[in-house]
Parts: structure tokens; sequence; C-alpha cells
């Protein structure tokens, strides 16, 4: 364990290869905080270039994972699942196991997405998976991310798969044992007559009417989609190119990561060109309000919302903090302001302890600010926060290209 000022690092150590994804029980894949599960939230998720996927249990400190699954090759993303609600099952959810037993993982190997029912691990090491959703999505090309729906009633869960052909396949989450693809829906991001592009990041919109997710890609453009009318996006935006900074110049504002605030006001897109684009949503339809160019000197490789403060009640009281990392291996806090923001979000300055000296040099503007930045060093390729951890709270999990996975507290008020 380091600490530097007020900032306290840990290495979780297991891995024989780069980290490449991460995923906390504390939120689902879309960044939305699973409250229910809270008494349990205390576990961390993650894939590496070396095959296997890893269970961490936060609870106990413990800096090796208590769970190893083999997977057939690199995993490329990570999600915690629905619980599995057999209703025959008699396995006791108590004792020091409770970590094994009380979720279902997923992975994004390949083409293929396969989950693991954590409740009938008889070893440390887990071999054969529980379901494998290759009939199911029907994925041609590799898969880069996976993300569930949130909670929105009894029996309405979907998973979404990103992939490198150009489509987002959503398939009901109930019926992930089916072995038919009648249950899923294809959303075409980034197929047409003239264009082919990845899609690199989907994400589920919390809080809205109906099921919808945004998606995007290599063709530097954001789609909000209806789940339920897959033919066409209810909403598309070219991010273009900046003329501000070098880095800006030289790199296309692909869209390497997204994420949405707790409220589902704004999504958040990071770019290649190391810039953010912040959207609102007006009438179903995406408004570009903000471009942060300054936001790093590389890619974004993550960006999130830490929804630090579950005590308060106003559904958008996490939107204006936020976190972004990037290839120049820097960890970012952002103050998102006023202007962005609606009534009821709280000031992060009334969410992180700073300390008077970074007080005294932070302008007063009500625009997007940082705030505070760790400088991690690595190249990062995922980022997840927690939530509810007695052990780990208010902490930032950096996944980057060594074998450790990084967790930095951060002081709270």
């Amino acid at each position: 364990m380091i600490k530097e000022g007020n900032v306290t690092s840990t290495k979780l150590k297991g891995h024989q290869g780069p980290v490449l994804c991460l995923a906390h029980s504390g939120t689902n894949t879309s960044g939305v905080s699973t409250a229910s599960q809270s008494s349990a939230a205390a576990s961390l998720l993650s894939g590496s270039e070396d095959s296997t996927s890893r269970v961490w249990d936060l609870r106990s400190n413990c800096v090796r994972a208590s769970l190893c699954i083999k997977a057939p090759g690199a995993v490329l993303s990570v999600s915690f699942g629905p619980r599995w609600t057999d209703p025959s099952d008699s396995i006791a959810r108590d004792g020091p196991s409770q970590v094994r037993r009380d979720y279902s993982v997923f992975l994004s190997v390949g083409n293929s997405v396969l989950g693991y029912d954590l409740r009938y691990a008889s070893s440390p090491v887990i071999v054969e998976p529980s379901v494998d959703l290759s009939n199911v999505l029907e994925s041609a090309d590799e898969i880069n991310q996976i993300a569930f729906s949130p909670p929105r009633r009894q029996r309405s869960l979907h998973l979404a798969a990103a992939d490198d052909a150009g489509c987002v396949r959503v398939t009901d989450a109930f019926a992930l044992s089916s072995t038919s693809s009648k249950n899923h829906r294809i959303l075409h991001h980034g197929i047409s007559e003239t264009n082919m592009a990845m899609v690199t990041s989907v994400n589920f919109r919390p809080h809205c009417k109906h099921l919808e997710l945004a998606s995007g890609g290599t063709d530097c453009t954001v789609k909000l989609w209806d789940v339920m009318k897959p033919k066409h996006p209810i909403s598309s935006h070219l991010i273009a190119n900046s003329d501000a900074g070098a880095n800006q110049v030289c790199n296309p504002p692909m869209v390497h990561t997204m994420a949405w605030s707790p409220s589902g006001r704004l999504l958040v897109a990071g770019l290649g060109d190391g810039s953010c684009c912040i959207f609102g949503v007006e009438n179903r339809s995406l408004i570009p309000v903000s471009r942060l160019v300054d936001a790093h000197s590389g890619s974004i490789a993550s960006v999130l919302f830490p929804a630090w403060r579950q005590d308060q009640a106003h559904v958008a009281a996490n939107d204006r903090l936020m976190v972004t990392t990037g290839n120049d291996g820097e960890i970012a806090f952002w103050d998102l302001g006023d202007m962005l923001c609606a009534e009821g979000a709280l000031n992060p300055l009334d969410i992180l302890n700073l300390g008077e000296s970074t007080l005294e040099n932070l302008c007063l503007s009500d625009q997007p600010k940082v705030l505070s930045a760790i400088p991690h060093g690595r190249k990062p390729n995922w980022m997840v926060t927690s939530l509810h951890d007695p052990i780990f709270p208010t902490t930032v999990f950096i996944a980057d290209t060594s074998n450790e996975i990084t967790a930095y507290q951060m002081p709270t008020r």
C-alpha cells in the first residue's frame, strides 16, 4: 500500500498478462448503481490477455483473487450479470463463499459471450461456462464490450454486445439459457453502403421511459437507439475534428469509451483525439452541449461518473463529478459545473476532500474544469469505481498494460 498526499494506492496482483477490462459488483456495465445488491457489493471482476478472468473479494482487503475463470482466449470485456433464479436451487448463500454464490459473471472472448454461475463453483478455478451465447448473439466478429441494462421492472433485463462488425446485438437476459436467436435484436451502428465501422462502446441509458442505449464507434459517431425499434437510431451525431491542440489534429475523434450520468440526462464520449464530447438529451435527441478539448494529451481510454453519494435522493445528485483517464497516464477528476448539470447535482467539492491548497488554485467558473489529477503513469485500458465497499470505499480501480490492477482510494468529506 502506497500513500501519496491524501490518496492511498493498492496493487491487486494475480494476472499473468495485461489486464484489459474491469467490472465492479456495485454497478452494472452501464455505470448504474445496483443498490439492491449493496449488502454484497464488494467484488471486482477483471479480464486479461492471459486468458483468465478473476473475481476479487474486496471485503477481506485481499490483494489476490479468490476465483480464477479460465477462458478460451483473451478476455475483452466483463460484467456481473443478473442473479440466476432457479426455484429448485437450495444452495446456501451464507458463509465465506458468498462471493461465489451471489453473482453470475459474463465475459466476451473473441466473438463469444460466456456466462458463469458462481454459485456452483466447487474449486477456486472454473473452466466450463454455464452458458455460451454464441448461438444466441451470432456475432461474426470480435466483441469489444458487453453491457446489461439497468433494472426497469420485473423480468425486464437485457444484454448488449458491441462488435467489430459494426453491430450491437441485444438479447433478453432472462432467456440466456435458450439456444435460439429469436430473442435478440441487431442494431446496425457502423454498416452502410459506404462505410463499415467497429462499435467500440455501448451503454444503456438509465432512468428513461423506453429501453434506450447509446453506441459509439470508429466512425466518430454516437447513436441513440430505442432497442424495441432497432431498424434505425432515434438520434445520431457525427463528431467533428477539433481545431484545438496538436493531439486533436493528429488523431481523429473516434469514440473509445462512453458513460451516462447517473440521471441519464448527460452522455459523455471519450475520444481518440484526447477530448470528451458531452451530450444532453432533448426529446430523445442527442444535443452536443460541451467539448472538453484539454482533457488529455492522449486518447481517452475510459470515462465514468462515480456515484459516491448514495445517501442523496435526487436522481441527478452524482451528475457533476466525472472521472477520465487517457493514454497519457493521467486520471482526471472533473466538475462539470452548474451550466451543464440539472438542479439537484452535488458540487464535487462537497464530495472530494482535496485540501486547502488545491481549493485556493481552482477557478470559480461554472464551466467544466479539472479539480485534481493522479499521475498513474502507465497506459490505462479500463477504469471502474467502487460504491459500498467497507474496505475500498470511494475507490478508482485502473487496469493498464501491466499485470496488476491499481486501486486509488480518494479522500472524501
